[in-house]
């Protein structure tokens, strides 16, 4: 032990203690950078030595960091070696996890286990000790000096001790951070979720993803907090689902499906929330029921038309035979009567096939764009005079497709009809908002008729397509409008939906296969 570089008796006790006891302080940092800072400083200025490294095993890239190492007060900057790397006096101290010591690199003893890895001037003195957790040996501490025997047995047990608290900051500090790293993914996982998701700890939100609040409108803490509270919760290690129907913050619900399961979050018992929007499922399950009602519907209908279309031919065939006849004109005017009402009966029965029978529609190329234009046009005067304005969001690149355009300027009339009467309910003046465009796949186009009425009543929402109903006032429609537009729309293999917006007006959406995909 060098006398003039190290103090006797209790001073230099005093010191060796101060240094352990700062070295031990080290594990409050959790930054790595900040202990490797303060390892080099208190071995450096307890042994005097002119070269300390710290070398950290990297099994990721099995490799051994040199991840601090200071020569004679400047810094190297970090290097890595191969960990197979035989001839090393790192290599062994690691490889056997006990410490060595050389007193003179150019004079070794005889049957020295390994050289040194030389980084610039070779040290003559050599001091490395493993540092261990747990049995295992994560990297090596070394001090060095460019004078022979610097170091003895006293230096290595104190190297040695000071290894012991350094290793332990070291592996908490690695711990740590790898527990930042694993959080920050996890986070990251959840965020990059297309559904909601929450933790719930006695009864508050403690977190929730991005996707949940932007499903709900707001901040989701009371909202889903309050709606958990009418659910049942599952068991311990078991995982429910519910349907049910979130409110949004601007008082409209949200059909979703939760799904609940106890996990441990941040150590205390916790439920965890996993929230998908089932609204488009909901659509299509509903549509799916409305097809089926309708199927049957359109059955029932089709032989009820046929049994009355004969007699209805006959009523004003003898109608005409009759006004041919000497009688009053008094007469005649009733006769006119009654075959204007069997033409509206006959106009009422084929639209009621129109409905309940698929027919092969007519297909020839169709613009939709300019069909739409087209058909707005007839009833252009009569929407002026009534102050419904028309505003138009057509995209011009829209294919042609195959269709009846006959058939479908129908469907047109009927969905502008429908919200021209529902504006005209509602108030003195208003606006349809007609959009074209492709729908999502680019399989379909799509158009969207939106007025600016009072919307459809949720109530009402399953029976719009229905024959016969209808919410106008009597005699001013047959109720037939819609469900004929709808029976037309599955003719050309398309759909056609209603989506309500209650205070705002309702869109009705049809979407027709483009040609060569239906």
């Amino acid at each position: 032990m060098r006398a003039e570089a190290i103090p006797d008796g209790a001073e230099r006790r005093l010191q060796e203690l101060r240094a352990l006891y700062d070295l031990s302080l080290a594990a409050a940092s959790l930054d790595p950078g900040s202990i490797l800072q303060l390892i080099g400083e208190q071995i450096s200025r307890l042994f005097g030595a002119a070269a300390f490294f710290v070398a950290l095993v990297d099994e990721e890239h099995d490799a051994l960091h040199f991840a601090h190492f200071v020569d004679r007060g400047q810094i190297v900057p970090p290097f890595t070696v191969p960990l197979s790397e035989e001839g090393a006096l790192t290599h062994y101290v690691l490889r056997t996890a006990q410490p060595l010591l050389v007193a003179d690199l150019l004079a070794p003893p005889p049957g020295l286990p390994a050289t040194p890895v030389v980084i610039g001037e070779i040290s003559r003195a050599w001091l490395g000790v493993p540092l261990v957790v747990k049995g295992r040996a994560i990297g090596v501490m070394s001090v060095q000096s460019y004078t022979p025997g610097a170091f003895d047995e006293d230096d290595q047990r104190l190297l040695s001790l000071a290894a012991q608290q350094a290793a332990a900051a070291l592996e908490n500090a690695r711990l740590y951070q790898q527990t930042l790293a694993l959080e920050r993914r996890y986070h990251a996982l959840l965020e990059a979720l297309d559904d909601g998701y929450a933790v719930v700890e006695s009864g508050q939100v403690v977190f929730a993803n991005t996707r949940l609040g932007q499903m709900l409108g707001s901040t989701p803490g009371e909202l889903l907090a309050e709606s958990l509270g009418r659910l049942a919760t599952p068991a311990t290690a078991e995982t429910v689902h519910h349907r049910t129907r979130l409110t949004r913050r601007d008082g409209s619900e949200l059909p979703v499906e939760l799904t609940l399961s106890h996990i441990e979050y941040e150590g205390q018992p916790a439920l965890a929330v996993l929230c998908r929007d089932v609204s488009r499922q909901a659509r299509l399950e509903a549509q799916l029921v409305q097809a089926e009602k309708l199927s049957a519907v359109g059955e029932l209908v089709s032989g009820v038309a046929h049994e009355l279309n004969n007699p209805l031919t006959t009523i004003k065939g003898y109608a005409q035979l009759l006004q041919g006849e000497q009688v009053s004109p008094a007469v005649v005017e009733d006769l006119k009567k009654v075959e204007e009402a069997a033409d509206r009966c006959r106009r009422i029965v084929r639209d009621l096939l129109t409905f309940a029978r698929r027919y092969e529609p007519e297909c020839s190329d169709t613009d939709v764009n300019e069909l739409l234009q087209r058909t707005v046009a007839l009833r252009s005067y009569e929407l002026r005079v009534r102050s419904v304005a028309v505003q138009w969001a057509l995209d011009p690149c829209l294919p042609v497709i195959q269709a009846d355009p006959h058939r479908l300027q129908q469907v047109i009339l009927a969905l502008i009809f429908n919200a021209e009467q529902a504006i005209l309910g509602a108030a003195e003046e208003g606006q349809i908002t007609i959009h074209s465009s492709l729908a999502h796949g680019g399989n379909h186009i799509r158009f969207e008729v939106t007025d600016s009425g009072p919307g459809i009543r949720p109530e009402h929402m399953a029976r719009i397509f229905d024959p016969f109903f209808t919410t106008k006032p009597v005699g001013t429609g047959a109720g037939l409008g819609l469900s004929t537009a709808y029976g037309i729309v599955k003719e050309h293999s398309g759909r056609i939906w209603a989506e309500n917006r209650p205070g705002e007006g309702a869109t009705f959406v049809v979407e027709l296969p483009i040609a060569g995909d239906s």
